[in-house]
This record gives C-alpha cells, structure tokens and sequence, in this order.
C-alpha cells in the first residue's frame, strides 16, 4: 500500500513538473507582443542596414537616429523597449512568439518590395518597348 502511495505521489509530481506552465500574464507597463513583434522587425532592418551600408565612424550616430526615429514611431522609450526585451528574454515561450510573428512580418515586408521592385522593371521594360515603336 505504501508503495503505490509513493508511485502516485511520484507520478503526480513528475506531471506537474512536465508540460506547459501556466500562461504569464504579461505587466500593463510592457510593450504587447504584437506591438513588439512589430518592433524586431525593424530593429531587424535596422541592424542588417547598419551593417551593410553605414561603414563610417558615425555608424553608430547614425543607428542611434534610427531607433529613436523607430521608438518615436511606436510612441516608446528606449527605457520601456529595454524593459519589455528584458521581460521577454525571461520568458523564452513569449520570445519564441515575438519572433515567430516578426519572420511572418518580415516575409510579407520581403514580399512586398519584391512585388513593386518586379512591378517597376516592368514598367520600364513596356517604356522601352513602346519608346521603340513609330510614331
């Protein structure tokens, strides 16, 4: 009797160990996920934008501009921005999401400019085209 007291006590314990943990409620004073998804995203364009042109010595003048133009844009603060990523990277669950919903964001950005840049070279392509044409 002992002993399946002890494999039910066992058993309660490692089920209540595994499988998902409560839902973390999220503080008004950190920015939502959608929000905040939306955000990577750009600090995303950001980065790659300042690593791939900005070379001077102003580089980080210049970025530094960039984010407070992106905070200004979502009505945040640098301060609340570090706060709501230090929150997230606590909560690996939730920045798995952010990230999640930024890939999609940052597909359909991608999908986007590939579209108008394919929609402007045929625009000029019928421009040469009827350029070429008597008239």
């Amino acid at each position: 009797m002992a002993i399946k007291r002890i494999w039910i006590i066992l058993i309660i314990i490692l089920y209540s160990c595994s499988g998902d943990k409560k839902s973390v409620i999220i503080p008004e004073d950190i920015i939502n996920k959608e929000d905040f998804s939306s955000i990577i995203t750009n600090v995303i364009i950001l980065e790659g934008y300042n690593s791939r042109i900005i070379r001077l010595d102003t580089a980080d003048i210049k970025i530094s501009h960039f984010y407070n133009d992106l905070f200004n844009d979502y009505n945040i603060t640098k301060t609340e921005f570090d706060k709501s990523y230090t929150f997230y990277s606590e909560h690996p669950k939730l920045m798995k999401e952010i990230f999640e919903l930024s890939e999609k964001k940052f597909k359909l950005k991608e999908d986007r400019v590939t579209k108008e840049s394919k929609n402007i070279t045929d625009k000029k392509k019928k421009s040469k085209k009827s350029n070429l044409l008597p008239k």
